[in-house]
């Protein structure tokens, strides 16, 4: 998943304000997953989920509620309110993929296709 505009929160409001946003939205993901899970940052505004014996249908249950709590969400930042909205990719094994690597790839791509035909979406691999 990735932060939709991120680089606008940056360039508006600071670097800081940017990575106290990043530790906020990380206590949503780790919010929206069970003890067997895992979410962790990614690199810059990315953000993965590994949701350990879940398909893909399951996985938008799970990507769906992360994406509208984030999108409804009015975070305050030392006194700065700012919304932001969520790309998500979804690709799960063995359906798409048989490799952690391929499994990376084809989520991000699933990522940029939502990213690229409107934004705050999630989007499953084909």
């Amino acid at each position: 998943m990735d932060i939709d505009h991120f680089k606008k929160v940056n360039d508006m409001r600071g670097h800081i304000i940017g990575s106290k946003l990043l530790t906020k939205l990380a206590k949503i993901v780790n919010d929206n997953i069970r003890t067997v899970d895992y979410g962790f940052r990614y690199g810059g505004d990315e953000f993965i989920m590994i949701l350990v014996g879940t398909d893909a249908e399951q996985a938008k249950v799970v990507a769906e509620r992360t994406r509208k709590q984030v999108e409804e969400s009015v975070f305050d930042v030392d006194g700065v309110q700012i919304r932001v909205t969520l790309s998500i990719g979804i690709a799960s094994f063995p359906l798409h993929a048989t490799t952690k690597e391929q499994i990376l790839e084809m989520a991000d791509q699933a990522m940029y296709v939502g990213k690229n035909k409107s934004r705050n979406i999630v989007f499953v691999a084909s």
